[in-house]
């Protein structure tokens, strides 16, 4: 099947640039330096492991800038070695997206003068024999938890099999053979990691996300082996500032980052407004103020929302904004919360004990807008799995619908969240946020984070109360960690244009301008990988 679809990818390559830029054919045009040096400042790996010019196009002009510089650059891709893959999930067409990636693997070595390898160069058809033989005969409840030659795997694995099915609750016995594929994933990454790390000694590794089977597992494998490792993603702001941590994804590393990059940060008169805006223009439906804006879609009405909910004005409401459950559980689980279901036994036990209080859930509008990746799994149906029908004081919001979280949150005694990027955007306006996962906003002074059952109930008891609010000292807080999450935390992205995450076009002329002293994002993000120091943007840098 794949010599057949190998063979109308430049038809599908053809197809995916049909009404947007290809930007590996655009640098193409703008190589107009040559990238080899006299220097040798030793090598660099990035790890693409699979190719899509969303996501690594930035990866390429790094190498390049780096070649620049005097670095030898290598990368690894999979080379259509595996046969599950982070880069899709069910409602694509496996066959035809492999096809794709690995013509697309090809072109971003040779736009951006990068020496790859494949896990076909790096792992020996005899060893790949040996792993799918682990892959097959490990017990199936083993390898969620499964450690390969030191490397924990397990966790990665789980994450790409809920990400492919776009579902938190993952049934062992009907996905057997999909995650026995995904198993595999990890096990020949683990491998082609480590042999290209030995060949190359590079003097740090450069990779996006730190998660799902494949970059979770490569990055695992680099803090083992005793490799420094960068991990890199866009983050929401903006139309896709960049956000990166050394030795951990970004997305752990911001959870648990000590409060002292900011804490005593003085914001400015300027600064605050600024903040202001920003947040007040989050609120606009047709805003783009960041590039996700899942509300844009929505019909707006101009509805009376106490009459289109059919509430009582005379009794108190909590707010609830759940996460799209399989993205929840992978990113945000506590100990006492370890994923959506245990948090709706909990809102369900509370909802029955205080009926006089009605619980309003807004679904995610991702559920249904998310384009590509629309949820297969709802967060109701994380709700009916814990009971037959609604207590009759919860009341259900779906994605489509026109009253919006912010609208919500206006006639609420408080929000109660899993994990949610709205939590940052509730406690900047005072309003108070109840927590039980973990994301950027835990352990920072600036949520009411709620670990366990008990401290959610005292909680939620205390909002319907009116004894939850947030003192002057969370407040000062709030505005400073939004300061250094939005405008620090976020490093601009200087090098391209993009539109939704969507390549529009690169802001320089020549690939000569990416030398040192045309761009200063560039210079200080190389700098930093050079030096280990925090990835924390000062606009003086």
């Amino acid at each position: 099947m794949k010599k057949i679809t190998n063979i109308i990818a430049p038809l599908l390559k053809q197809y995916r640039y049909r009404n947007k830029p290809d930007p590996f054919s655009l640098f193409n045009d703008l190589k107009t330096y040559n990238t080899s040096s006299d220097i040798d400042k030793g090598n660099v790996l990035i790890l693409p492991l699979r190719v899509n010019p969303t996501s690594n196009t930035f990866e390429g002009v790094m190498g390049n800038a780096l070649k620049l510089r005097g670095y030898k650059v290598h990368a690894l891709m999979c080379g259509q070695s595996i046969t599950a893959c982070d880069n899709i999930n069910q409602r694509q067409n496996f066959s035809l997206a492999c096809s794709l990636c690995h013509y697309e693997q090809k072109r971003f070595a040779n736009s951006f003068d990068i020496n790859a390898s494949s896990y076909e160069d790096e792992v020996a058809q005899s060893r790949q024999n040996q792993l799918q033989k682990i892959a097959r005969e490990t017990p199936l409840t083993d390898i969620f938890s499964y450690v390969h030659e030191k490397v924990s795997i397990g966790k990665y694995v789980e994450g790409g099999v809920a990400r492919f099915l776009l579902s938190s609750n993952i049934n062992l016995n009907e996905n057997e053979t999909l995650i026995r594929d995904y198993f595999f994933t990890s096990l020949i990454t683990v491998e082609a990691t480590r042999n290209i790390l030995k060949k190359t000694q590079p003097e740090f590794v450069l990779a996006s996300h730190g998660i799902y089977s494949t970059w979770g597992a490569a990055m695992e494998t680099c803090k083992v082996d005793g490799f420094h490792i960068i991990i890199w993603g866009r983050g929401y702001v903006g139309q896709g500032n960049i956000v990166a941590s050394h030795n951990a994804s970004y997305l752990f590393d911001t959870i648990h980052e000590t409060s002292e990059f900011w804490e005593n940060n003085v914001v400015s008169t300027q600064t605050k407004t600024a903040l202001d805006n920003y947040f007040y223009n989050k609120q606009n439906p047709k805003a783009g103020t960041d590039h996700v804006n899942y509300y844009a879609d929505i019909k707006e009405e101009n509805t009376e929302i106490f009459s289109t909910l059919k509430l009582d004005k005379n009794r108190h409401r909590i707010g609830i904004y759940p996460n799209i459950p399989w993205d929840g559980k992978m990113f945000s689980a506590t100990d006492e919360f370890p994923d959506m279901n245990v948090f709706v036994q909990a809102v369900l036990e509370w909802a029955n004990k205080n009926q006089d209080v009605d619980l309003i859930i807004r679904a995610h509008p991702a559920e249904a807008f998310r384009k590509g990746n629309e949820s297969i799994e709802r967060f109701i149906d994380v709700v009916y799995m814990e009971c037959e029908s609604l207590p009759s004081n919860i009341i259900y919001i779906e994605p489509t619908a026109s009253v919006n979280s912010y609208q919500l949150s206006k006639i609420c005694d408080a929000a109660l969240m899993y994990a949610s990027t709205m939590a940052l955007e509730f406690s900047y306006t005072g309003h108070p946020v109840i927590q039980v996962g973990l994301n950027n906003v835990s352990n920072k002074g600036i949520v009411f984070d709620a670990p366990t059952k008990a401290l959610m109930f005292t909680y939620l008891d205390k909002a319907v109360q009116n004894k939850l609010t947030m003192p002057p000292e969370m407040q000062t807080r709030v505005v400073q960690y939004a300061d250094y999450w939005i405008n620090k935390r976020h490093i601009p992205e200087k090098l391209m244009k993009l539109s939704h995450l969507t390549f529009q076009e690169y802001t320089f002329k020549s690939n000569a301008e990416l030398l040192a002293g045309h761009f200063d994002t560039l210079d200080w993000f190389i700098d930093r990988c050079i030096d280990s120091q925090p990835f924390i943007w000062e606009s003086d840098a």
